[in-house]
């Protein structure tokens, strides 16, 4: 059996809750997590109006037509609320760290949908609460600048802002549909 490499990961919002790791992925983290600060980031939310509305090239769909085609048959979309963490200096916000094998982590980078340009792959300082030493850790941030609709706070949310059932029923069924 070939051993994959592990990427440890930090998920903020939802992607804090191991069980949300598994219904984007289809398998449990290698390592469930422990809760973590993750340095410099802030964490936000944005409104579908918030959301990139351009396509990344030409004859893709954007990030609001994937989450409209994807979330809209269930909800109105204009009460549709995402976390979106960001890149700030001083700012501080509660994760939870895991170990992902690659495939895993590309999923995960799918459901937030890195391709269509609202998130990026980056590595953060994240600080197990229980040691306190820093790491490096792989997780994903808006990309670019763009507008919020609030900065909720960062060490103390609720990880579901659409509801825990129906967030783990989409993760699962893109995943399928992937």
């Amino acid at each position: 059996m070939i051993h994959l490499p592990e990427f440890n990961y930090v998920g903020i919002g939802a992607n804090s809750e191991a069980e949300m790791i598994e219904a984007i992925t289809g398998m449990p983290p290698l390592r469930i997590g422990q809760a973590a600060i993750v340095a410099n980031v802030e964490l936000c939310t944005q409104t579908i109006k918030e959301i990139p509305s351009t396509p990344p090239t030409p004859g893709m769909p954007s990030a609001v037509d994937v989450l409209t085609r994807g979330w809209g048959e269930d909800i109105n979309m204009d009460k549709f609320e995402a976390y979106t963490p960001r890149q700030i200096r001083w700012a501080t916000t509660k994760g939870t760290l895991f170990a992902l094998e690659r495939e895993a982590l590309d999923a995960v980078w799918n459901w937030q949908l890195v391709e269509f340009d609202w998130f990026e792959p980056v590595r953060v300082e994240a600080a197990p609460v229980t040691r306190g030493e820093s790491i490096q850790v792989w997780t994903e941030l808006i990309k670019g600048n763009q507008p919020v609709a609030r900065t909720p706070d960062g060490r103390n949310y609720r990880p579901y802002l659409m509801g825990e059932k129906l967030t783990l029923a989409k993760a699962v069924k893109a995943r399928l549909a992937a």
